[in-house]
């Protein structure tokens, strides 16, 4: 019930090209490259969202598994990847803390390890950071699209996001995010719809190996 229409120069998103993006549908193509990425979930009021995109950042569909087992969200995804015919090459899985067990069963996905290094030697605090980043401007310039998102749903993504800053600006190092540990404390619960978002973008920075797709 806050105000989230607040942004500042911190702001990693700005509140308008969110609800623009969140509201963009385009018309979709047949036979684009497609994505799937994953945050599964650790507490019992936790739920485990996966994302579909094409290689056009179209966000086709929203996948989310109350309290499921290992085996189900395995089973939910091998669903997905058949429906829009999706190399396991092309999943990102979280793979902290119970997302190992189901990231093991998709060997050839990208592993995602939050705190790991930034990729391409980019001065970001660690992957995650490198991530959320990436999806800020993605956002910001318009480059993404949703498709079919429950207005519920769509209001839970802009308050995760909106409640994001560049934090530690005054200090000379890595640049920094707003912790989980924060967004949770702001908002009551955790931001499962953004990092599923934000694992996307693995696939969409600037040199990422075969995986990079071109905007």
């Amino acid at each position: 019930d806050g105000l989230w229409e607040y942004s500042d120069e911190l702001s990693m998103f700005d509140f308008v090209k969110i609800q623009e993006g969140l509201n963009r549908k385009r018309k979709l193509k047949e036979g684009l490259r497609c994505f799937i990425s994953v945050d599964v979930a650790r507490l019992g009021k936790d739920k485990t969202v996966i994302w579909v995109a094409d290689e056009k950042l179209n966000i086709l569909e929203l996948v989310e598994i109350e309290k499921g087992r290992t085996k189900d969200v395995i089973k939910a995804i091998r669903k997905l990847q058949e429906k829009y015919d999706v190399d396991e090459y092309d999943i990102a899985i979280d793979s902290d803390g119970v997302g190992g067990g189901v990231a093991d069963a998709f060997e050839n996905a990208e592993h995602i390890v939050n705190n790991s290094k930034a990729l391409n030697g980019e001065n970001y605090y660690n992957l995650k950071t490198q991530l959320y980043f990436r999806l800020a401007e993605v956002f910001n310039e318009s480059e993404i699209g949703f498709n079919n998102v429950p207005d519920l749903v769509a209001e839970k993504i802009s308050q995760e996001l909106q409640i994001l800053r560049r934090e530690k600006v005054e200090m000379d190092g890595k640049v920094c995010m707003t912790s989980k540990k924060d967004v949770k404390a702001n908002i009551g619960r955790s931001p499962d719809y953004s990092d599923a978002l934000a694992y996307l973008m693995i696939f969409f920075l600037e040199e990422f190996d075969d995986g990079y797709i071109s905007m």
